[in-house]
């Protein structure tokens, strides 16, 4: 309810008390035009400091309670004037949804770029398997490291900018992702040095792992600030202009010094160097745009003492880390599987990791459809409030309960064709390779019953998802995390169980088993706010 703190003004003498309860009930009408019940008024009551106490002297009733029975019936009163006409939802804009849907793509394109350039890095500098491996791996490390970070800070700085609070927005998310920053930095010291000393990986293998994690996790980081600001076009011009840069460093250097094997290197990190450069001045823009327009941009705002930032956003971290740990069960399952003898467990650690990596691509690719549904969800969600009356509260719960099937529909539809596109897209650039004699990636039939086992597993894991990010927006990462602990201890029992019993490959046998466990206890879950959804929603600000 921190939300509406200080928004109902009770200060001044007080008038006759039927003035002062229509006062007061215009002041609740100011901050939620049509409340669903009378737990909806006393909760806004007592964000505004009335007691039982205050109830009892200022305004004569036994509890705050009975004060908010009495404020419901004085707006229930002019509540049928004002709701002669049909509260019909605004149209959407064109334009909005595209940048919501583009969200999805532009979290794919990074890997897809990246993934680019490293082919041909692979071609000019005739990289080794175990390199593919090495950024296969830095995909899910980056992933891992950032995922909580971004979390956080989508969820304490779009607090902040609903409310207009701009600077203390910049602050709060500035203060974690310079965690999320130093966490990067550590982890790809620790990954290098452990690769190097107990491992005894090349450095160029270790080089590729180490610059592809922190370039990836940059971005990661970058991305989750530029999509919590609206500004998803940013993110694509910002890849445009590092790509454009890595391909004109490599040309230039190799003209003027000729072809040395760090040229590479310096190119990349030229040219993600700009991408995120070009991200960082979208980012300042934006902002300063923001402060501009919003009357309480300046206004001193207190940051909540450490211990208390981290209790509060701790659930919203732990649920991000669990995410991907979930994704990541599958690979582990399958490094730990049977290997036949005559295939090295690298060949099969490099076949797991391509299969899998790539049967995440249609998932990521629907991410903008589920993002949709949270901009609908909060556009539609006062139309619902308004549409329900005191005298049916249960009718505020079936408009939520028929918007989320509708969405689920929707959803499971786009998440299906994009990952038969994805899928089809990448048989056929294989079969085309193959054709002109050129090899693209380490590919094999174990690679190939590991990508669809894995578009499988994605794909059920990802209904679930989508019903996690109803919790989420509801306030309840709890739920969430708990569905997500099942789907990764079902992972890991069936993947290693089957991988070490029939095979590696068949260790992705666990990620779609893991996946069922996970959606049917999220849907559980789910469906548990679903019946009191007008308390999860009030209760989640």
């Amino acid at each position: 309810m921190s939300a509406y703190a200080g928004v109902i003004d009770l200060t001044g003498p007080a008038p006759a008390p039927v003035a002062l309860l229509e006062r007061l009930a215009e002041e609740v009408h100011s901050v939620c035009q049509q409340p669903i019940d009378v737990l909806q008024v006393a909760a806004l009551l007592e964000t505004a400091g009335i007691t039982d106490h205050s109830a009892m002297m200022r305004y004569g009733h036994g509890s705050v309670f009975d004060l908010a029975t009495s404020v419901m019936r004085c707006m229930a009163a002019p509540a049928a004037g004002r709701s002669a006409v049909l509260h019909l939802a605004p149209p959407e804009s064109r334009r909005q949804a595209a940048l919501d849907y583009l969200r999805g793509p532009l979290t794919l394109l990074p890997m897809v770029l990246l993934s680019v350039v490293i082919a041909v890095y692979q071609t000019v500098g005739h990289w080794t398997s175990a390199q593919v491996l090495a950024f296969s791996l830095s995909v899910v490390g980056s992933l891992l490291v950032t995922s909580g970070f971004v979390q956080a800070a989508s969820r304490k700085g779009s607090s902040y900018l609903s409310q207009g609070y701009i600077v203390a927005a910049r602050r709060i998310v500035a203060i974690i992702v310079a965690a999320g920053l130093v966490t990067v930095a550590v982890a790809a010291a620790a990954l290098a040095l452990a690769a190097l000393h107990w491992l005894a990986t090349p450095l160029d293998t270790v080089a590729t792992m180490s610059i592809s994690f922190l370039v990836l996790s940059c971005l990661w980081l970058a991305a989750g600030v530029l999509f919590l600001l609206g500004q998803v076009v940013w993110f694509g011009i910002g890849l445009a202009v590092g790509v454009a840069l890595i391909v004109g460093a490599l040309r230039a250097l190799g003209l003027l010094i000729g072809q040395y094997p760090w040229i590479m290197l310096a190119a990349t990190l030229l040219g993600f160097g700009g991408a995120l450069s070009v991200m960082a001045l979208a980012t300042r823009r934006e902002l300063a745009r923001r402060s501009a327009a919003s009357p309480v941009s300046g206004h001193r705002v207190v940051l909540p003492p450490t211990p208390h930032l981290l209790v509060d956003l701790a659930p919203y971290f732990v649920y991000g880390l669990l995410y991907v740990l979930l994704v990541l069960s599958g690979h582990i399952a399958g490094w730990l599987g049977a290997v036949p003898a005559g295939v090295d467990r690298m060949s099969a650690v490099t076949a797991v990791e391509v299969g899998l990596t790539i049967a995440l691509g249609g998932v990521i690719l629907a991410g903008g459809a589920a993002e949709r549904t949270v901009a609908r969800f909060w556009r539609l969600v006062k139309i619902f409030q308004l549409r329900t009356t005191p005298a049916q509260p249960a009718e505020f719960c079936r408009l939520m309960q028929a918007f989320y099937r509708r969405e689920a529909v929707r959803y499971a539809g786009i998440l299906a064709l994009c990952s038969a596109l994805m899928t089809g897209a990448l048989l056929a650039l294989l079969a085309w390779a193959n054709r002109y004699g050129m090899a693209i990636l380490p590919w094999s039939p174990e690679t190939q019953m590991i990508l669809a086992l894995g578009v499988l597993g994605y794909g059920i894991m990802a209904l679930g998802v989508f019903q996690c990010m109803f919790m989420i927006t509801l306030s309840r990462p709890g739920m969430a995390g708990q569905a997500i602990v099942i789907g990764i201890a079902a992972t890991l029992l069936v993947g290693i169980a089957a991988g070490r019993s029939m095979g590696y490959p068949y260790s992705a046998l666990g990620i779609v088993f893991g996946a069922l466990a996970f959606t049917l206890a999220a849907r559980q879950n789910l469906h548990r706010i679903m019946r009191y959804t007008d308390y999860y929603y009030y209760a989640s600000f």
